[in-house]
C-alpha cells in the first residue's frame, strides 16, 4: 500500500475512533514520501482536531464560516461541507433508488480553472443525466457502470468534492453550500453504484452493501446509456461497459445502524474540519495574494532592470555605432590621404618619366645630330682627300709633262747641233709648242682645282644651313613642349593649392606643393587664422614640417620658400637617462652637410636640430628639449616599439597584476593598459590600433 492510500485509511474513522499515533505516524511517512500537500494538509487538520477533542471533550465545536468561497468559481464552490449528520443515515435513496439535485461540474474533463457550470443533476438507477435546469434540455447522459475510480477531488479548487473517473473522461463534482445539501445521499449512491475496488479509501465508508445490492438487482439489464448521442441502446450493448452487472443470488446485506452519538460527532467533526479547512484556505489565499505581490514586485523590478540594462545596452551600442563611425571616417580618410600620396606619387613618377623620356629624346636627338654632323664631315674631309689626290695626280701628270718637253728640247737640240743650219728654225718651232701645250695643261688644272674648291665651300655651307635648320626645328619643338610642360604644372600647382584650402576648411595642415624645377624649392597657401610672425604646421607629401608666416605675407596668399628636401618621418625617442633628452634618427635627404632637421617630441614641443659634419644618414642625433610645464608634474612610464604596432613598456615598482597604468607612447599619446596578473614588476608587451600608433 502506498504512503497516500495508508494516509487515507489512517483519516477514515472517526474523530470519535481515531488512532491519533497511526496517524501521526502516516503523516510522517506522507512527508517522507512527498504525498500531495493538500492531502497532508487534511490529514494534519483531523489530527489536530483529534487532540483537541481528546484534551477536551467538552469544548464546543468551532462554528463553521459559511460564506467562505473560492476566487475561482464564485458562490459556486464551498470552502466547507456540512452533512448534517446525514453521512450514515438512511436517505430516499433507499425506498426510490433515485436522487435529483443542483450541483457544480467541470466543463469537458479539464480542470475546474479552466471553467464551471452549474447543473440540474437525475440519476436514475446507473443511468446519470445532466440538465440545464429542472424542466429544461438535457446536456449529456453517464452510464455510472463505466466509472474506474471514485476518490475525494485532486482539484485544489474542489474543496469537499469528488473525482469521478470514466472510461471516456473525468468527472468532477463539487457540491453547493446549502441548508439542506445532498452531499451525504450523493456520496452514498455513487460509491455504492460504483464497483467497491474503484472506490478510493478516504470515501468507502459512504458506501452501503445493502444499496449496491438491490441497484445490482433491480436494474443490472438497465440498456446502455451512450453519453456520446444521448440515446438509449439495446441490452446487447452490454459488452461496451466496463463493469457490466449480473443479476446478484441470496440474501442481500443488511443496511447500516448508526448511533445518534457517532452522527453527531461526525457532524462536530465537519463543521470543523470545515473551519480549519476555511482557515487554512483564507491562509492559503492570503499566502498567494502575498505571493502574487512579491511576483509582481520582482517582476517589476525585472522589467525595471531588464529596462535599464536594454537602455544601458542601447547607449552601448550607440557609443560602439558612433565610435565605429568615427573608426571609419577615420581609415576613409587615411584612405583617402594615402590614395592622394599614391595618387601625387603616381603623378610624379609619371611626370619624371616624361622628363627621362623627353631628355633621352634630346639626347639621342643631339646624337643623331652630331653623327650627321660627324657623316658631313667625313664627306668633306674625303672630298677635300679627293681634291688633293686630283691636284697631286694633276701635278705628277704636268711635272711628267714638262719632263718629256725637256727631254724633247734636249732631243731637239741635240739634232739642231748636228743638223745642217737650215733646219734650226723648225726646231725652235717645236719648243715653242711644247711649252703652250704644257702651259694650257697647267691652267685647266688650276680651273679643275677651282671649281672643285668652290664646290667643297658651297656643300659645306649647305651641311651648315641643314644643320642650323634642324637646331631652329628642334628649339622650336624644345619651346612648345617647355610651353605645354608649364601649363600642365600650373594645372597641376592649381590643383594643389584647391586641396589645400580644402584641407584648410576641414582643419587640416596644408599641404606643401613642390616645384618641378626643384626638389628643395615648396609653395604653400597660408591660413587664414596665421597673422605674420607666428608658426604653423603643413604636411609636405605626409611629413609635417612647422613654417612662419614672412613679414609682409597677408592671410591666404601663396609664398614660395626654400628647404631641404622633406625627409622621412622622423622617430623621436626619448633617452632612458633622462625625459628631456631625446634621439632623432637622421635621414637620407638631410645627410648634407648643414642641414636641419625639425622634429617633434612625445610631448608635443616642436624643435630644430641641426645636423653635425659628420653625421651620414642612419646615424642618431642626441639633442635637449624643455618639458612642459603641465607634464613636468607627471612622469609616465615611457613605452617604447617593439614591432609593427606591438609596444613594450616597463613597469614602475608597486604595480600590481590586475591594475590600470598609463603609458607615453613616442608619437606623444598617452593610453591607458591593464596590468596582466604575472606581470607586475616586468617589462609587458601590448598592441594599439595603427590610427593611435600613427
Amino acid at each position: 500500500m502506498s504512503a497516500a492510500d495508508t494516509l487515507n485509511s489512517a483519516m477514515a474513522p472517526s474523530l470519535a475512533k481515531l488512532d491519533i499515533d497511526a496517524l501521526q505516524s502516516a503523516v510522517a511517512d506522507a512527508k517522507a514520501n512527498n504525498v500531495e500537500a493538500r492531502l497532508i494538509a487534511r490529514a494534519e487538520a483531523k489530527l489536530e482536531q483529534a487532540k483537541k477533542r481528546q484534551a477536551s471533550l467538552n469544548r464546543p465545536a468551532p462554528a463553521s464560516r459559511s460564506g467562505q468561497v473560492s476566487s475561482a468559481v464564485l458562490s459556486l464552490l464551498p470552502t466547507a461541507v456540512r452533512n448534517s449528520g446525514a453521512s450514515r443515515r438512511p436517505s430516499a435513496v433507499s425506498e426510490g433508488i433515485q436522487l435529483s439535485g443542483w450541483l457544480v461540474k467541470n466543463r469537458g474533463g479539464k480542470p475546474l480553472d479552466n471553467g464551471t457550470v452549474r447543473r440540474w443533476f437525475h440519476q436514475s438507477g446507473f443511468h446519470l443525466r445532466t440538465y440545464e435546469g429542472e424542466s429544461t434540455r438535457e446536456c449529456s447522459t453517464l452510464d455510472l457502470r463505466n466509472v474506474v475510480s471514485i476518490q475525494p477531488s485532486r482539484d485544489p479548487l474542489a474543496a469537499d468534492g469528488v473525482d469521478i473517473m470514466m472510461k471516456q473522461k473525468l468527472l468532477i463534482v463539487v457540491f453547493p453550500q446549502e441548508e439542506n445539501s445532498q452531499r451525504a445521499d450523493w456520496l452514498r449512491l455513487w460509491t455504492s453504484t460504483a464497483k467497491a475496488d474503484a472506490v478510493a479509501a478516504p470515501l468507502l465508508s459512504w458506501r452501503d452493501a445493502n444499496l449496491a445490492y438491490r441497484l445490482d438487482a433491480e436494474y443490472w439489464d438497465q440498456p446502455v446509456a451512450s453519453s456520446v448521442m444521448q440515446r438509449v441502446s439495446a441490452i446487447g450493448g452490454a459488452s461496451k461497459l466496463h463493469s457490466p452487472r449480473q443479476k446478484p443470488t441470496g440474501q442481500p446485506p443488511p443496511s447500516p445502524a448508526v448511533s445518534a452519538a457517532e452522527m453527531d460527532e461526525d457532524a462536530a467533526e465537519l463543521e470543523q474540519s470545515a473551519s480549519i479547512i476555511a482557515a487554512k484556505q483564507q491562509a492559503e489565499e492570503e499566502e498567494a495574494a502575498e505571493k502574487a505581490a512579491e511576483e509582481k514586485a520582482a517582476r517589476e523590478k525585472a522589467a525595471r532592470e531588464k529596462a535599464a540594462e536594454e537602455k544601458a545596452a542601447a547607449e552601448r551600442a550607440a557609443a560602439a555605432r558612433m565610435e565605429k563611425e568615427r573608426m571609419e571616417k577615420a581609415r576613409a580618410e587615411e584612405a583617402r590621404a594615402e590614395a592622394e600620396e599614391a595618387e601625387r606619387a603616381e603623378a610624379e613618377k609619371k611626370e619624371q618619366a616624361a622628363k627621362e623620356r623627353a631628355q633621352l629624346a634630346a639626347i639621342e636627338k643631339a646624337e643623331a645630330e652630331a653623327a650627321a654632323l660627324a657623316a658631313a664631315e667625313a664627306k668633306a674631309e674625303a672630298e677635300r682627300a679627293a681634291a688633293v689626290r686630283a691636284s697631286e695626280e694633276r701635278s705628277a701628270a704636268a711635272a711628267a709633262a714638262e719632263k718629256a718637253a725637256a727631254a724633247a728640247a734636249a732631243a731637239a737640240a741635240a739634232a739642231a747641233e748636228s743638223a745642217p743650219m737650215e733646219d734650226v728654225p723648225l726646231q725652235a718651232e717645236t719648243g715653242k709648242a711644247a711649252r703652250a701645250e704644257k702651259e694650257k695643261a697647267a691652267k685647266a688644272e688650276k680651273e679643275r682645282a677651282a671649281r672643285a674648291e668652290k664646290e667643297r665651300v658651297a656643300a659645306e655651307k649647305a651641311e651648315k644651313a641643314r644643320v642650323a635648320a634642324e637646331k631652329s626645328a628642334a628649339k622650336k619643338a624644345a619651346a612648345e613642349q617647355a610651353k605645354v610642360d608649364k601649363e600642365k604644372e600650373k594645372e597641376k600647382e592649381k590643383e594643389k593649392v584647391k586641396k589645400a584650402e580644402q584641407a584648410e576648411e576641414g582643419g587640416k595642415p596644408p599641404s606643401l606643393v613642390a616645384h618641378s624645377t626643384a626638389p628643395s624649392a615648396y609653395q604653400v597657401k597660408l591660413p587664414s587664422s596665421n597673422v605674420q610672425g607666428s608658426i604653423f604646421a603643413a604636411l609636405p607629401n605626409g611629413n609635417r614640417v612647422f613654417l612662419e608666416v614672412p613679414k609682409n605675407a597677408p592671410p591666404g596668399s601663396i609664398i614660395d620658400f626654400n628647404a631641404l628636401p622633406v625627409p622621412e618621418p622622423v622617430s623621436v625617442m626619448a633617452s632612458m637617462t633622462a625625459m628631456n633628452e631625446y634621439e632623432v634618427v637622421v635621414p637620407a635627404a638631410a645627410s648634407a652637410r648643414g642641414s636641419i632637421l625639425r622634429a617633434m617630441t612625445p610631448h608635443g614641443v616642436g624643435v630644430v636640430v641641426p645636423v653635425p659634419p659628420e653625421a651620414v644618414a642612419g646615424s642618431k642625433v642626441a639633442f635637449r628639449a624643455p618639458i612642459p610645464a603641465a607634464m613636468q608634474q607627471v612622469r609616465l612610464p615611457l613605452a617604447t616599439k617593439a614591432q609593427g604596432s606591438e609596444y613594450t613598456v616597463a613597469l614602475p615598482a608597486g604595480v600590481e597584476g590586475g591594475a590600470k597604468l598609463k603609458a607615453l607612447l613616442p608619437n606623444g599619446e598617452v593610453i591607458s593598459i591593464t596590468v596582466p596578473e604575472n606581470g607586475a614588476g616586468k617589462s609587458i608587451f601590448f598592441k594599439v590600433p595603427k590610427s593611435v600608433a600613427r
